[in-house]
This record gives structure tokens, C-alpha cells and sequence, in this order.
């Protein structure tokens, strides 16, 4: 994985994003969501994601969907 993208999984039950959600990973990361936007699924348990470094800053992606949030690492 290069530094520019990395890959794990969201610790637990994910239900989505609702503008100010913290995402813990299995790595033992916590990311925030920085920008506005809501996106919900069915709950999913440990769903892997994608962090991938864009000029703007970071995104993050749950595998198997096609949505994406912004995202500022806090830990």
C-alpha cells in the first residue's frame, strides 16, 4: 500500500456517515468526517474501506459502495 492510499476496516456495526462521524479502524486509527454529507446503509459489520490522499485531502471509501467522505485523521 503506498502513502498516498491505505486500506482496513471500520471497527464494528457501520450504518454510514451523517456529518460529523468518527470512523475507528482496526488499525487502530480514528478518522473525522470534514465535510457535510449524509449517506446511509444497512448495517454492516467490520466493512473494509479505502483512505486515498487527494490534493484536496483525504477520502474515505467503504468497499462495495460508491460513496465517499471527506476525512481528517485524529489518531
Amino acid at each position: 500500500m503506498s502513502a498516498d492510499k491505505m486500506e482496513s476496516r471500520i471497527k464494528g456495526v457501520f450504518r454510514g456517515w451523517t456529518g460529523s462521524t468518527r470512523f475507528h479502524l482496526t488499525n487502530g486509527e480514528t478518522w473525522v468526517q470534514t465535510d457535510s454529507s449524509y449517506f446511509r446503509i444497512p448495517p454492516v459489520l467490520n466493512p473494509r474501506v479505502e483512505i486515498k490522499k487527494l490534493i484536496m485531502g483525504y477520502v474515505l471509501r467503504v468497499r462495495g459502495y460508491g460513496e465517499q467522505v471527506f476525512v481528517t485523521r485524529v489518531r
